[in-house]
């Protein structure tokens, strides 16, 4: 680039840059600074940036002019512009000589070591306006990527320039035509550029809506780009549909999905910054948002009918529609979420019917997963994931409306028939999807199973009142374990249905359901052959459990089980009902699980460790009722091992009270007795020892009773003293 340069002009850079910088130079050297140090602090200074600016912006004016000179007065021409009251010449190469590649000789300028363009440049005063319209002019469609790349990355690295275009009035003389005409410049960079432009133009439009001052209109240039994107397609890019997927060699696919991503990321930072005195900016991005993501669900034509909607292409990025879920989390967006769904005439409609399309013929599994972070250009989705994931995220933002009452008022509008009646029907629903995905054999719909078992959680686990469910719940919950189908008789307990039954017990009406009498409903279902209560079938169905192989066992879905059933015997009328398959099933698969563990222990400690724990917390908690601690002694091997594991930590620590309180209850039999006796002085040792270094404090030897281990040995004393032969 320097051979280009005229001597005079090299001259005159030498002398300007020593009438500007030699103060600050001397300055910097008598502080015995680096010369490399004071070198970067004079690069970096403001005097170094308005200069840098100036020069800038009197070359590209040169190029432009030699360019217009050149067809007139041959191959070279002399140019003058004056810079700081200083005559600059140059000279133009011929325009043959001009390198040919994408970055020719404008574009090197622009990606030279100066700085960036200043809105005042020149001789001070400056034209903001005429500034802008000179790098729209280079951003336009007609020109050549190097040089609309250049005019991008002069206004995304000027923020001042940045500021000065939207600050710019919709009136008043011609500075009008300024804002308008840079977001259709920025509109045909994404829509019609190529990569490199497509990439500078998001860019643009992140940095526009960094500042907040015109973040509406930017957006809304950002989703109609979006909207423009997916009704046009241009030779060999046809838009994603049903039978091709998502194909992101296909360029138009991953423009979709990446203005679909920005649009999201910066709904992001806009509620974050939402104050109730001013949300009208997040009011309004959002009502854009979720009007365009409707706006393709009504297109007509055969052509379309197999195209995928914007809802679709959204759940390819958000498949447990983790968007909404940041609206949700406050009162004034969660507000302003339902109201744009609610003023969408087809948003909603498509979320019903793409939820009960899924609910009622269960997804299988997704191919690909996108990471939210980057879009890799190789990647694949077919039609099918893609309608896989629109069901996982429709269901998903569904249940989230529905766990408000907000929510459930806007649902309660607008649910039928034809979809649901309501959130109770939406909960049968998913329940009666994930027993059928359960029972499938097939492992790609693990995945898809979480989700929904996840999706039944949270609209169980809310705090509505009246619950998001009815009494039909309870009885379609363990239908699968009562009255299983003939095609598949064998009786199950799915990890789901531990999850609705661990509800029902927090439930005011779900105890007594439990440990009612089914006779009345197994009269009016034939299928239906057992008229114990529910309790019992789910202790006969424990009870196979301890009795299967170790080695088959599924550890998760028995702590699961073991869990629950904890939980289930702190109901001290529970054992009036399943005292029978208590004594007869389920303590002697106890003591089988009891005598496989140690051979089970040597291939799988980790497993075993985790079993004997979540058996021994559960055994403890039927043993807090002396009716179950009864029964329990009827099972010496059970019995023991339960003594010799609770008393086992007390020599640490007293603080367990649940497991002092077996142990003190145990004494009461005769083969509690019989253990204690034995493990008594063991367990003791340590609290005997720390009195014994307590006693030979001679502040302490006469009047110890205060001090905390003398309390702790009277009290363990006194229970050892009542119940067992000390």
């Amino acid at each position: 680039m320097e051979s280009h340069l005229s001597p005079g002009f090299k001259k005159w850079m030498k002398k300007c840059l020593s009438d500007e910088f030699s103060n600050a130079i001397e300055n910097h050297l008598s502080r015995e600074l680096e010369p490399y140090d004071v070198a970067q602090k004079v690069i970096n200074s403001p005097q170094m940036t308005e200069l840098g600016h100036a020069l800038r912006a009197s070359f590209i004016e040169q190029i432009e002019g030699s360019k217009k000179l050149s067809s007139s007065q041959g191959n070279s021409a002399g140019v003058t512009a004056e810079c700081n009251q200083t005559t600059i010449v140059a000279v133009a190469a011929p325009e043959s000589s001009w390198p040919q590649t994408s970055l020719s000789f404008v574009s090197d300028l622009s990606c030279d070591d100066w700085s960036l363009l200043r809105q005042d440049y020149g001789s001070g005063g400056g034209d903001s306006v005429g500034e802008i319209r000179q790098i729209v002019d280079r951003m336009s469609s007609e020109r050549p990527d190097h040089v609309r790349l250049s005019g991008y990355e002069a206004l995304l690295e000027n923020p001042e320039l940045l500021l000065a275009a939207q600050s710019s009035s919709s009136g008043g003389g011609g500075s009008g035509d300024c804002w308008p005409a840079l977001l259709k410049t920025l509109r045909d960079g994404i829509v019609e550029g190529g990569r490199s432009v497509f990439e500078a133009s998001l860019r643009a439009h992140a940095k526009l809506m960094t500042n907040w001052v015109r973040f509406g209109e930017t957006y809304a240039n950002l989703l109609s780009c979006f909207e423009r994107l997916s009704q046009a397609a241009r030779p060999f890019e046809a838009l994603p549909s049903q039978l091709s997927g998502l194909n992101f060699k296909i360029f138009l696919h991953e423009k979709l999905l990446r203005v679909l991503r920005l649009a999201i990321d910066q709904q992001e930072e806009l509620i974050k910054t939402t104050r109730p005195s001013d949300n009208r900016a997040s009011e309004e991005a959002i009502e854009r948002f979720v009007d365009r993501l409707g706006g393709g669900q009504t297109q007509a034509g055969s052509s379309s009918r197999s195209q995928l909607s914007p809802l679709q292409l959204l759940a390819v990025l958000e498949p447990r529609a983790a968007w909404s879920r940041r609206w949700m989390h406050s009162s004034l967006t969660r507000k302003m979420l339902c109201g744009a769904i609610g003023k969408s005439a087809s948003f909603l409609p498509a979320l019903l019917s793409q939820a009960k399309r899924g609910l009622e013929q269960p997804p299988r599994g997704v191919s690909v997963l996108l990471n939210d972070e980057c879009l890799p250009a190789e990647a694949f989705v077919s039609g099918d994931s893609v309608e896989t994931l629109a069901f996982l995220h429709s269901l998903g933002l569904l249940v989230q409306l529905c766990r408000h009452s907000i929510g459930r008022e806007l649902l309660r509008d607008n649910l039928d028939e034809a979809s649901f009646a309501g959130p109770a029907d939406l909960a049968l629903s998913l329940l009666a999807c994930l027993n059928k995905l359960a029972s499938s054999a097939a492992s790609d719909s693990n995945g898809i199973y979480e989700a929904l078992r996840s999706d039944l959680s949270q609209l169980l686990g809310g705090s509505a009142v009246p619950p998001l469910y009815d009494a039909r719940l309870y009885p379609a919950t363990l239908r699968p374990l009562v009255a299983p189908p003939r095609a598949d008789p064998t009786r199950r307990l799915w990890p789901h249905s531990l999850d609705v039954l661990r509800r029902m017990l927090d439930a005011t009406d779900g105890p007594s359901f439990l440990v009612s009498d089914r006779r009345d409903a197994s009269a009016r279902n034939d299928r239906s052959d057992d008229c114990s209560a529910p309790v019992v079938a789910i202790l006969a169905y424990a009870s196979n459990v301890l009795r299967q192989p170790l080695a088959l066992l599924a550890i998760e879905h028995v702590l699961h089980l073991f869990g629950f059933l904890e939980q289930l015997f702190q109901l001290n009328e529970i054992f009036y009902v399943v005292e029978e398959i208590l004594r007869e099933s389920f303590y002697p698969g106890a003591t089988y699980v009891f005598g496989k563990l140690d051979k089970y222990y040597v291939e799988n400690e980790n497993k075993t460790q985790l079993l004997e724990k979540a058996l021994r917390s559960m055994l403890l908690s039927i043993a807090s009722i002396p009716l179950g601690l009864q029964m329990l002694s009827n099972e010496p091997l059970v019995f023991e091992e339960l003594i010799r594991g609770s008393i086992a930590p007390l020599r640490a620590s007293w603080s367990a009270y649940d497991r002092v309180a077996f142990v003190a209850n145990s004494g009461f039999l005769a083969r509690g007795v019989d253990v204690l006796l034995e493990l008594s002085p063991h367990v003791m040792s340590t609290l005997l020892l720390e009195l014994a270094n307590l006693f030979q404090d001679p502040l302490l030897f006469y009047d110890p009773w205060e001090h905390r281990h003398i309390r702790v040995f009277l009290h363990v004393l006194a229970i050892f003293s009542i119940n067992t032969n000390c």
